[in-house]
């Protein structure tokens, strides 16, 4: 879920066309079918799992986005799971000027919206910056990415836009 702290949003999907051809399918399949059988044995008296990669992101979005000066624009999400999160980003200011990033709890995110001081997580934000992609890992929980264009963490220099990706996913 996305809002600006009042003002406008723009979000937007793209596709990822198909790459694939049958030499490569062919490979794909030989070496799956190779790893499937790998421990299929009579004598084996247990089976060994292997983790992939297919669990579904918690949250994605992707666009382009102006922010006022004096403004934000927040994506809020919560995550049920136990564990760790990761969370991936990749912003870029395309206009002239700079904003901050911010991860922040859900209650520091309250803190924020309210003025009162607030702590964020450090290897997930950056300011002033006018791009900057990240991936990290933080405990599940509810949190707010803040692409901030006040006072609080950066000099507003006039409305920013911005393009970003936002991926976040159980680890």
């Amino acid at each position: 879920m996305a809002k600006q702290g009042p003002g406008s949003y723009g979000g937007g999907n793209s596709s990822i066309p198909d790459t694939a051809t049958s030499s490569t399918r062919r490979g794909f399949l030989a070496v799956t079918g190779a790893l499937a059988t790998a421990g299929c044995s009579g004598l084996s008296g247990s089976s060994t799992t292997t983790p992939t990669e297919t669990d579904e992101p918690v949250f994605t979005d992707r666009g382009r986005a102006e922010i006022k000066q004096g403004r934000h624009l927040a994506f809020e999400f919560r995550t049920d799971t136990t564990g760790q999160i990761r969370v991936s980003y990749d912003v870029g200011v395309i206009t002239d000027g700079e904003i901050g990033i911010a991860l922040l709890t859900e209650s520091e995110y309250e803190d924020y919206e309210n003025g009162g001081p607030v702590s964020y997580v450090p290897q997930l934000s950056e300011f002033p910056t006018t791009g900057t992609r990240r991936d990290r890992t933080v405990d599940s929980g509810s949190y707010a990415l803040v692409f901030d264009n006040t006072t609080r963490f950066t000099e507003p220099t006039g409305e920013q836009t911005v393009e970003f990706t936002i991926t976040i996913r159980p680890e």
